[in-house]
């Protein structure tokens, strides 16, 4: 059968049977068609006895998780038509980002595992992401699911020392979190043992190289001193 607008009869839908027929809205319907599928599954013109069905998304889950990295797997049955799947992701339950799955698109009438590669993820972030199927017949939406990707060490690159004067100096270093709450502090001394202890200076996080100073007193004058973040 077919259906539309003014008889243009541009829409076609699956297969009645006979004494089946039915048009929503200019007859009592049933709900469900004669395979027991809820009717109508869309918003569109309900219209013969076997209801068209938008495809099913669900089962996600991450694995391969790394700083910066994962996969995502989940499970697409196409139902009546061809579908196509894609994973969304991001920092919080709005996402923001797509990726298509691979082995797509599923054939009509066949429930496949789909997945995707997901790179250039922060390292230490709670991830929230979800499959997404749609055919001719809608769009489904999976769950929510969540991963977090692992730590990874900071980073921390000494650099110069200022306002030297014969007791005193300002020592400067650049530190990187990697997303992860980190406490810095500075060794100095007359060798390689940093024997004249360690100065803290504020916790340091985030993603971004920052830069940290201390200033150490009590120097003796005309003296060489060793020094490194830690």
């Amino acid at each position: 059968p077919r259906y539309g607008a003014d008889g243009a009869l541009g829409q076609e839908t699956l297969a009645a049977l006979r004494g089946m027929f039915r048009a929503q809205g200019l007859a009592p319907g049933d709900s469900v068609d004669q395979r027991g599928v809820p009717r109508p599954q869309g918003a569109d013109c309900d219209i013969g006895a076997f209801e068209v069905r938008v495809p099913a998304a669900d089962a996600i889950s991450a694995t391969s998780v790394t700083a910066t990295g994962a996969t995502l797997q989940g499970t697409v049955t196409a139902h009546d038509f061809v579908a196509t799947a894609t994973f969304e992701y991001g920092l919080t339950n709005a996402y923001g980002s797509t990726v298509a799955a691979d082995s797509v698109p599923v054939p009509a009438g066949m429930t496949e595992t789909v997945s995707a590669d997901l790179t250039g993820l922060l390292p230490n972030a709670p991830y929230h992401c979800r499959v997404v199927a749609a055919n001719a017949a809608g769009t489904a939406y999976g769950a929510d699911s969540t991963f977090t990707t692992l730590k990874i060490p900071p980073t921390a690159t000494t650099g110069g020392a200022t306002d030297v004067t014969s007791g005193s100096a300002r020592l400067s270093a650049t530190v990187n979190a990697q997303n992860d709450a980190t406490t810095v502090h500075l060794e100095y001394g007359t060798d390689t043992n940093y024997d004249f202890g360690a100065v803290g200076v504020d916790p340091v996080s985030g993603l971004s190289d920052t830069p940290v100073t201390v200033t150490v007193r009590r120097l003796a004058p005309e003296t060489t001193y060793h020094y490194r973040v830690v």
